[in-house]
């Protein structure tokens, strides 16, 4: 585990392509499966549209199911990890539309399968966007040139790092902690230099509770995720 980290932290967007794409896959695979248990009951062929008789029009509207069923899945997953939920809401309509004649033959059947697919795929939306949150940033040392006035104070971070045994990782990584702060702290030469360093130990362990989550950042009390904490509920 110690290490994968580092090669995460490093390729830390290519990380997460890799688990959204991943995420995609699995979607469609647990999807189809429940589909064809669930709705299909385990049969290649089965009378749709209720006219008695188990034809090539069946399985027209069963290939075509799988196919609105999987462009579903990928509409669901895209818009929970953009942020827009709200737009979900135009499956419904469009899918209505799209498949009337179909619905109003038998709609038990094109109801369940939509529900079935589409919480299923809700819920492994969520699961792919919580992942995403785990994934440490990358490290941006190697990036970009010290900013101007900074260096006299990379010594420090670099001391507090190699003394600290980084057991939780959240936003901001030790090795990408003197790139951010230098770039987002306001910075200081005086004279004392006690002063100094505590000045940037101070900044340095502000740094270690900045998570993001699903929601934004937020500034957690502690490294180790409490047990009592969680959304507010209003």
């Amino acid at each position: 585990m110690e290490s994968i980290l580092p090669f995460i932290r490093a390729n830390s967007t290519l990380t997460q392509g890799v688990v959204i794409v991943i995420g995609y896959f699995i979607t469609f695979i647990a999807t189809n499966l429940l589909i064809k248990r669930i709705i299909l009951k385990g049969k290649e062929k089965i009378d749709v549209d209720n006219d008695g008789n188990v034809d090539q029009k069946d399985e027209r509207i069963i290939r075509d199911g799988y196919i609105i069923g999987k462009c579903e899945n990928i509409i669901i997953i895209t818009f929970v990890l953009a942020g827009e939920v709200t737009g979900l809401a135009l499956i419904f309509v469009a899918k209505n539309l799209a498949r009337q004649k179909d619905i109003n033959d038998n709609a038990g059947f094109f109801l369940a399968g939509t529900m079935i697919n589409f919480t299923a795929t809700l819920l492994f939306a969520f699961v792919i966007k919580y992942v995403l949150t785990l994934i440490p940033a990358g490290n941006m040392n190697h990036k970009v040139a010290d900013p101007i006035g900074s260096s006299h104070f990379r010594h420090y971070i670099e001391n507090f790092n190699q003394m600290d045994n980084e057991l939780y990782i959240q936003h901001v990584p030790n090795d990408s902690a003197f790139l951010f702060l230098a770039e987002h702290i306001p910075l200081i030469e005086v004279p004392d230099k006690d002063i100094e360093e505590t000045y940037s130990f101070r900044w340095w362990t502000y740094r270690k509770h900045i998570k993001h989550t699903e929601d934004g950042f937020v500034i957690t009390e502690f490294l180790p995720k409490a047990p009592w904490s969680g959304k507010t509920i209003r």
